[in-house]
């Protein structure tokens, strides 16, 4: 019997030490399995029709004055930088209007205090506009009342240069030198090498150009660090030319766009929408076209974009009765194609407005998608009766979307609005409003909202070391833009999906230090969330908790001992129990 005994013990043993030593080979065989898989699966969480906006956020949080006009743009790193003008009195500023700036940093996930631009100026600065390089330099302009420079007592075009490399603004520039009377709202570009390209209103009798408003235009040359002599575009105009935009396009062609009285090309004698074109290397203007070719009426102020491909889009407020709209002004759209170089017709973009709409910002996406904002007397899906602001957009073979209500937290008039997208194609849209919204006062104040879809899966990195000894697991990924938390899921098991799992931390950051309960495999995902909601989980990533080499001997050794005890005692118990029945 003592010789069976031992026999089973041995057998019993080398199964034991079987399992132990070819469990990990199992578990390893198996994932190698499931990650095949996974680079098979993929959830594509980017719908534009699921997207939602945010609720409101006041960024002219250190304001206790009138803050309007804002502009935004974005750079490649996913910043963004907001100007406004602004009454408070901040940083010593004085009471008159200043410049301020403000920028959302994406590694911290904040907005930056409040800055002071026009730290020269004594009298009014208004009307910013701005643009950003490669480099993350920021040049801004706007007009000013200061005699600063010379520039006696009437508004001049003054610009300022941020320098990424010392993290400090310049001396305030005089860029208008030789005018002599108002000149007034500037627009801003910077082309590829580092070339600023500004346009502005000025009466002056620039060139033979006459006494009527005409669009200035003055560049400073980053090769030779001067500014060129001041031209005028609107050599064809004998009326008032008013309001430029300016855009830069990725061949670093120079797109102007105003409205002007001038009857050229048949336009008539009421404000149309005029266009020009400056291109490298000749260096010179194109004719002037008319882009407002439908409209018999006004058509003022435009706004400009032009997609990554060069098809030239331009938007304005126009008074014209034209396709149904109405006798109140409208938004119209055009877009000039680069491959025919001819004007599309006339689209109305505020079809659901009944009220006048007014002003807008125009925006296109990397995928060649327009988007536009403008504000709206409306009362359109209980907007109420005060301004609100309306956004539409328009995919390359879609007709427009139905309209947006942004500011639906705002109760008082909400205009000038200001819209970007970023490289992730979500929208930011800020603009003026009055009203008092998270205690920001009854003055006006700069409001921002984004239009965004759930965040984008992210990607957990290669768990090291693995196996891991310790029962302490550092798990880090990837920040995802837009995500405000994240939840770490864990499973014995390869994860397929988390439904009817539940999380075993949440964190706002991207890394996570898990505690193991116990030896042997385990799996994890992550899933951000924002606003909208939860988005696609995470690539599935493991990690072995494989106790030391002299623990799992004590370890094997302590269960080998434990299975030997029992068998032990089933031997002794067999043995009493044959003593007995003799």
């Amino acid at each position: 019997m003592n010789k069976k005994n031992n026999v089973l013990l041995v057998s019993f043993s080398v199964i034991l030490l079987v399992f132990l030593m070819n469990s990990s080979v199992i578990n390893r065989t198996s994932l190698a399995l499931q990650e095949n898989r996974d680079s098979d699966y993929n959830l594509n969480s980017y719908d534009r029709f699921t997207w939602k906006w945010s609720l409101t956020e006041v960024i002219s949080t250190e304001s206790d004055g009138e803050s309007y006009g804002s502009r935004t743009i974005i750079d490649s790193s996913g910043n963004i930088h907001v100007v406004w003008a602004d009454f408070s009195d901040y940083s010593s500023s004085g009471t008159d209007s200043d410049i301020f700036y403000k920028r959302w940093d994406v590694l911290s996930s904040s907005w930056t205090t409040t800055e002071v631009v026009s730290t020269e100026s004594g009298f009014d600065s208004a009307n910013p506009s701005f643009a950003i390089d490669s480099s993350g330099n920021i040049y801004v302009c706007w007009d000013d009342l200061t005699n600063y420079a010379g520039a006696g007592t009437d508004f001049d075009i003054f610009y300022k240069f941020w320098d990424a490399l010392s993290s400090s603004w310049n001396d305030t520039e005089l860029v208008s030198t030789g005018s002599n009377v108002n000149s007034f709202t500037p627009s801003l570009g910077v082309d590829s090498v580092g070339n600023v390209h500004i346009v502005w209103r000025d009466p002056t009798n620039y060139v033979g150009s006459g006494t009527d408003d005409d669009i200035a235009c003055r560049r400073w040359n980053a090769t030779s660090s001067s500014w060129s002599a001041i031209e005028v575009v609107s050599t064809q105009s004998n009326q008032l030319s008013v309001a430029p935009s300016l855009f830069i396009d990725s061949t670093d062609k120079v797109h102007v766009t105003w409205h002007d009285f001038t009857d050229f090309g048949g336009a008539g004698t009421d404000e149309d929408i005029f266009y020009k074109s400056w291109e490298n290397p000749s260096t010179s203007w194109t004719n002037t076209e008319v882009v407002s070719t439908e409209s018999t009426l006004n058509s003022r102020y435009s706004s400009l974009v032009v997609d990554s491909v060069g098809n030239v889009h331009i938007a304005w407020h126009d008074q014209t009765t034209y396709d149904s709209s109405g006798a109140d002004w409208d938004i119209f759209y055009k877009c000039k194609d680069v491959l025919s170089s001819s004007w599309t017709t006339t689209e109305v973009v505020s079809t659901e407005s009944i009220g006048d709409s007014y002003y807008n910002s125009i925006a296109a996406d990397s995928e060649g998608t327009i988007h536009v904002a403008w504000y709206d007397a409306t009362e359109y899906v209980s907007s109420g009766t005060d301004v609100d602001i309306f956004y539409k957009r328009k995919d390359i073979l879609s007709p427009w979307t139905t309209t947006d209500v942004v500011s639906t937290e705002s109760s008082g008039i909400s205009n000038f609005p200001s819209i970007v997208v970023d490289t992730s194609g979500i929208i930011q849209l800020f603009w003026d409003d009055f009203t008092n919204y998270d205690s920001c006062g009854t003055d006006k104040d700069i409001f921002y909202k984004r239009l965004s879809g759930v965040p984008a899966a992210p990607e957990i990195a290669f768990v090291v070391p693995n196996p891991d000894e310790d029962g302490s697991v550092n798990l880090d990924w990837n920040d995802v833009y837009g995500a405000d938390m994240y939840y770490v899921y864990r499973s014995s098991s390869y994860i397929w999906s988390v439904e009817g799992l539940t999380p075993i931390h949440s964190t706002s950051s991207s890394s996570f230090i898990d505690a193991l309960p116990s030896p042997g495999f385990y799996y994890y995902v992550i899933v951000a969330q924002n606003y909208v909601g939860n988005g696609a989980q995470s690539n599935c990533q493991f990690i072995e908790y494989k106790v030391p080499a002299l623990r799992e001997f004590a370890i094997t050794f302590g269960i080998l001992g434990g299975a030997a005890v029992i068998l032990i005692a089933i031997t002794n118990l067999r043995k009493k129990k044959q003593k007995s029945s003799i």
